[in-house]
């Protein structure tokens, strides 16, 4: 979520307050008090709000928010982005410097790993590979044969784990999990077996990073398996990032991407300016409409009445309010209005999603 400050506050400036009265309400048929009905803050309040790009119904709108957050040592996050259908090639996941970025087939791909995210927003990333500046020629080898790296047990329906050594070798790696055997037989970093064709698997070479995932477990591990790893490795390279993710620290994850707006959905115009909210009011009820088609109603939900000490018929109000529209909009605030001078303010935060931002703006004096 992130708030965004649009423009500058109004200030009415009140004269010293003496006597007054309050009303505060819950539901539609809280009663009203007829000395509130010389408050009227209907009319059209100018420079609002603007909202995140976007275009008419049914095209897509931007949005950058929190998913997640990481912490070094750990190096698979993942999470589900809050508005869909999302835009495969629009979606960037963000961390600690990090960033990984869609190619319009689900992957997300980086200097630092793999991910993959989906139309109905669920996403993951696997944070574990070593910069290239820990690569080199390679001059020397050596093996490590059947390598203890961990175990799984009947339940487990995936393995993550990490080699002893850093800047493996292509086609090199062989994890054996019971009866099953995974290899990188095409040197992508991919891992397969033929005992389970549905399973996947990944091995990242710059720090032997080492993840299977199975949709079932396979009957072969009908208790405590140990996992061994085979594998050849440049020893001529030592890498500070064996056995763990280049993160740093800790922090949050941040997802940028579009996405399709629904065929129900109010969405801003063009210009993703809004510059006026018109207010309609009628005792406590209200509605609220944008020049940009956003339509919301509601109610006041308190009202303080402040009559001035030197003029007893002359009186402040200061209005809290809630309205809501069908596409899932929130807006929340209070209008404040001089009697004296005629001066009427709005000020609120308008939400949709996790999306955030302050409204303020002025309405014409009567």
């Amino acid at each position: 979520m992130h708030r965004k400050p649009v423009f500058p506050a109004f200030a009415a400036a009140l004269a010293a307050l003496a006597t007054g009265c309050e009303w505060t309400g819950t539901s539609s048929s809280d009663s009203w008090s007829g000395s509130y009905d010389a408050m009227n803050f209907s009319g059209s309040y100018r420079s609002a709000a603007t909202l995140e790009s976007g275009s008419a119904e049914g095209a897509t709108l931007s949005v950058r928010e929190t998913v997640g957050h990481y912490s070094a040592g750990n190096y698979r996050y993942s999470g589900t982005l809050s508005h869909t259908p999302v835009d495969l090639a629009s979606v960037q996941i963000q961390l600690g410097g990090i960033t990984f970025t869609a190619d319009g087939s689900g992957n997300l791909t980086s200097n630092y790993g793999s991910g993959r995210v989906t139309e109905s927003g669920a996403w993951s990333v696997d944070v574990t590979q070593a910069p290239s500046s820990t690569t080199s020629t390679t001059t020397s080898t050596e093996t490590v044969t059947a390598s203890e790296i961990g175990t799984v047990h009947a339940s487990d329906t995936s393995f993550t784990g990490y080699l002893k050594k850093a800047n493996i070798l292509p086609t090199s790696v062989q994890i054996d999990i019971g009866g099953a055997t995974f290899t990188d037989a095409a040197g992508d970093g991919k891992l397969s077996c033929s005992a389970l064709p549905s399973a996947d698997g990944s091995v990242t070479y710059g720090n032997g990073a080492v993840s299977i995932n199975w949709k079932s477990t396979p009957s072969f591990i009908s208790k405590k398996t140990t996992v061994t790893a085979s594998f050849t490795y440049d020893s001529s390279v030592t890498s500070s990032y064996f056995g763990q993710s280049p993160l740093s620290g800790s922090g949050s994850i941040v997802a940028i991407y579009s996405y399709g707006a629904s065929s129900g959905a109010s969405v801003v115009t063009s210009s993703s300016d809004i510059t006026a909210i018109t207010v309609s009011q009628s005792g406590q009820n209200l509605s609220m409409s944008t020049n940009t088609g956003i339509v919301m109603s509601g109610k006041f939900t308190a009202v303080r009445e402040t009559r001035v000490a030197s003029d007893s018929g002359t009186a402040t109000y200061n209005a809290q309010f809630q309205v809501t529209s069908a596409a899932g909009h929130k807006f929340v605030g209070t209008l404040n209005y001089d009697a004296s001078s005629g001066h009427r303010t709005l000020n609120g935060t308008l939400t949709q999603g996790k999306a955030v931002y302050d409204v303020q703006g002025v309405g014409p004096a009567f």
